[in-house]
């Protein structure tokens, strides 16, 4: 289990006219903020999710930017839950960006 939100990459191949899964070139999981998770999540749980403009985010891998065949993208939630339709995406949109830090008082 991670503490971020990760995108991960899901490099592809034709085949006989079918896109297929291939081996990776390197990394395929690179970190995003809870922010811009939020910004992708209604995306990501819809039925037909295009999460392709992920992969130029600024900490994906070189080689995912540069892959020039079809792939997918996947999202994945903090406690390791991929994100999908049946995604709780209210509940992750009331959660708070970033950890309430309290700093106690002198005496």
């Amino acid at each position: 289990m991670s503490d971020s939100w990760q995108a991960e990459f899901w490099p592809q191949a034709w085949q006989n006219n079918n896109a297929i899964d291939v081996d990776p070139e390197g990394p395929t999981q690179w970190p995003i903020s809870a922010g811009d998770a939020r910004d992708w999540l209604p995306e990501a749980c819809s039925s037909s999710p295009d999460l392709d403009d992920l992969r130029q985010h600024p900490d994906a891998p070189q080689w995912v930017k540069d892959w020039r065949g079809p792939f997918y993208i996947t999202l994945t939630a903090p406690d390791g839950t991929t994100v999908d339709t049946s995604y709780d995406i209210a509940a992750a949109m009331s959660e708070p960006t970033e950890s309430a830090v309290t700093i106690p008082r002198g005496r």
